[in-house]
């Protein structure tokens, strides 16, 4: 509900990173095993944008969502500036953003040892911090919920496997402990809010969801509203909503869905295959179809959902993942598609294309983005 009236989220998900650019160069903290804490958060002089390169890309990828009917922009991390020009254009443009908030998998969600407890209060505090310093932006009012995490479920006990390590790891517990903590930073993170925003908890396919072992159930979870589920598995969900109702009464929002336009097929005119805009396009349509079919069934329990994404990234495979990332290259997962690979780098609606100056990319659509504006733009 928006202004208590029903709201099919038709979004997409976030993708401003520019061309010859990494997500840490923009501030992102990253995921890096070499560093002690598992990950590398950027100081200031290590960033390279400035307010008028952040402005850019965030106007565009407002006015493009805009432009798709897309009425949602979904984002994986926290802002850094407030006033926000994220939440800003949002506004303007009439779109409403599912704030990320990222958790790192490199952690002992157990938090064992003299300073754990400390350890853990301070992940919660951070969140609740955040929260309270984000609902003093003058736009805030284009914040539709939090999105609490991105797939940790897929990396329990990830911070066992570096080469430092040498403990055994319970997957269960570490879920248990990493389900806890999620919904205690939601918890104090609602209080003494007049209008506390829906936090939902994304997860890789349904995973832990409705296990009470992990504390993934309703009952352990009394302040988590919903869920976010990624899924990727071809042209169909298949029995995903089904399987969801037999696991929670609480709603879903489809965080990740779509379909990359690279065929890594080999063909007559290049070994390495080449783009397929019709298939993406169909799939992409194919998948929002079950989601609003689903959202308008009596008893359905989906919100909607959010198309992975905008545009195109040329830095999600092939690593390492470093500064200055020129290359386009395609690889990433495996999965339920007509060549077997999800192309991590060519998932966009939209082309991605050096622009005339740098980190100022021209954005080309493609036959997917004209098929959901088509779907997006409907009651």
């Amino acid at each position: 509900m928006v202004n208590n009236q029903p709201f099919l989220v038709k979004g997409v998900d976030e993708s401003i990173y520019p061309i010859s650019a990494f997500p840490t160069e923009f501030g992102a903290c990253w995921h890096d095993p070499a560093q002690p804490s598992g990950f590398y958060c950027p100081p200031p002089s290590a960033r390279i944008e400035s307010p008028n390169d952040i402005d850019f890309l965030v106007q565009t990828a407002m006015g493009w969502t805009a432009a798709l009917s897309a009425n949602t922009y979904r984002t994986f991390g926290k802002i850094a500036a407030r006033p926000s020009p994220m939440l800003s254009r949002a506004n303007q443009f009439g779109v409403k953003v599912i704030m990320g908030y990222w958790i790192n998998y490199n952690i002992d969600f157990t938090f064992p040892g003299t300073g754990g407890q400390a350890a853990r209060q301070q992940l919660i505090n951070d969140f609740v911090n955040y929260i309270t310093w984000l609902r003093g932006d003058p736009n805030y009012s284009a914040v539709l919920a939090h999105g609490l995490s991105n797939e940790n479920n897929q990396h329990w006990c990830e911070w066992a496997n570096q080469p430092h390590v040498c403990v055994q790891c319970d997957p269960n517990a570490q879920a248990a402990g990493f389900y806890d903590l999620v919904n205690n930073m939601a918890q104090l993170a609602k209080q003494g809010d007049p209008d506390p925003r829906p936090i939902i908890v994304v997860s890789a396919e349904l995973g832990d969801i409705g296990n009470a072992t992990r504390h993934a159930d309703d009952a352990s979870l009394p302040h988590i509203d919903g869920w976010g589920v990624n899924a990727y598995r071809g042209n169909s969900f298949g029995n995903l909503f089904t399987d969801y109702a037999a696991r929670t009464q609480k709603g879903v929002i489809i965080t990740e869905f779509g379909m990359d336009v690279w065929d890594s097929r080999p063909t007559a005119a290049s070994t390495v295959g080449g783009k397929d805009e019709a298939t993406q396009s169909a799939y992409v349509v194919s998948l929002w179809d079950e989601i609003k079919a689903e959202y308008l069934r009596i008893g359905g329990v989906t919100a909607g959902g959010t198309v992975f994404q905008l545009a195109d990234t040329w830095w999600g495979v092939n690593g390492p993942w470093t500064i200055g990332v020129t290359q386009h290259n395609p690889g990433g997962w495996s999965g339920g598609f007509p060549d077997g690979i999800l192309d991590d780098e060519f998932l966009g609606l939209f082309e991605r294309r050096p622009g005339a100056f740098k980190f100022q990319d021209d954005l080309y659509p493609r036959q997917s983005a004209f098929s959901i504006r088509q779907r997006f733009s409907q009651p």
